[in-house]
């Protein structure tokens, strides 16, 4: 599977897939989607994966045919009946069915991890995702905020995570989607996603990664002052709330420091990979202390 054909054909298969156990998503199990109606659980999801930017009227009319055309209202009864977990569900299932260049030799295929802010139409009535604050227009705005896993190789989005915009946690939506994920995969991402509590969470899972680090966190897990123009080297950090000396020295941890050059510029990033040409690591002579990281939860 790989033609564009090949993967439509896909796609309307997962999405028929997801109608037949409509019941596992609707609001009102056993009520929704049980009389026929001119558009059913899978014309109602295909039109939210295939409609373009144009107002719904004009998206519905070229959707449906007469006689089985329905208005923008009867549509909106009917998408209100569907929870979000279907269209997870659906991109679950079709993500991973995109055909990806081979992994390397150990196995390993990078996916970048990053978010993105959607605003919606402002309805101050949803105080769940409208936000007060002022975006330009003076009267507050709607949005979610959505935290996407592309595979950097296939170019197919994996999974993702939706919260309120108000409510917006990028380092927990970015654990969701590390526990859900291939271990196989190496998950990349910005120095947003930096933290000890997400370190430590990928490393219980066996998950990879590589994470872009400011330089004052990074001078903090190296233990030293001005970083270096290349700071290529494996080190051991101390990952552990326990004060306990035998649960503490079972916490040492093995990171490889990543010198970037951007643009000129020289950006440091963390792996849990390890630098093959690397000397045996060193233990960092600023191991991190439990009270510096309260917040793990694991």
């Amino acid at each position: 599977m790989g033609t564009p054909s090949e993967l439509v054909d896909k796609l309307m298969s997962d999405i028929g897939t997801i109608a037949d156990d409509i019941q596992d998503y609707v609001r009102h199990p056993g009520a929704d989607f049980t009389r026929m109606r001119k558009m059913g659980a899978g014309d109602v999801i295909r039109a939210l994966v295939c409609m373009g930017a144009g107002t719904l009227g004009h998206e519905l009319d070229g959707f449906l045919e007469a006689p089985k055309a329905c208005t923008p209202s009867a549509f909106c009864q009917q998408r209100a009946k569907i929870e979000p977990e279907a269209l997870l569900q659906l991109l679950l299932r079709f993500g991973p069915g995109v055909p990806a260049r081979a992994a390397d030799a150990r196995g390993i295929r990078l996916a970048a991890v990053d978010g993105s802010e959607v605003v919606m139409q402002r309805n101050p009535r949803d105080a769940e995702t409208h936000s007060p604050k002022s975006n330009g227009s003076g009267i507050g705005y709607n949005s979610v905020y959505a935290t996407a896993l592309l595979d950097m190789a296939g170019g197919a989005f994996l999974d993702a995570v939706v919260q309120p915009g108000p409510a917006k946690d990028e380092p927990a939506a970015f654990r969701e989607l590390a526990d859900r994920c291939d271990p196989a995969l190496v998950l990349v991402g910005d120095r947003n996603f930096a933290g000890y509590n997400n370190f430590a969470h990928c490393l219980e899972r066996g998950v990879g990664f590589v994470i872009r680090l400011k330089d004052s966190f990074a001078a903090r897990l190296l233990g030293a002052g001005p970083l270096p123009d290349e700071a290529d080297e494996d080190v051991e950090l101390l990952l552990s709330r326990s004060r306990r000396a035998e649960l503490r020295a079972s916490s040492l941890s093995h990171f490889c420091f990543l010198s970037l050059v951007d643009l000129g510029s020289v950006e440091t990033a963390i792996t849990s990979q390890s630098n093959p040409s690397s000397r045996s690591p060193r233990a960092s002579t600023n191991p991190v202390q439990p009270d510096s990281y309260a917040q793990y939860s694991g």
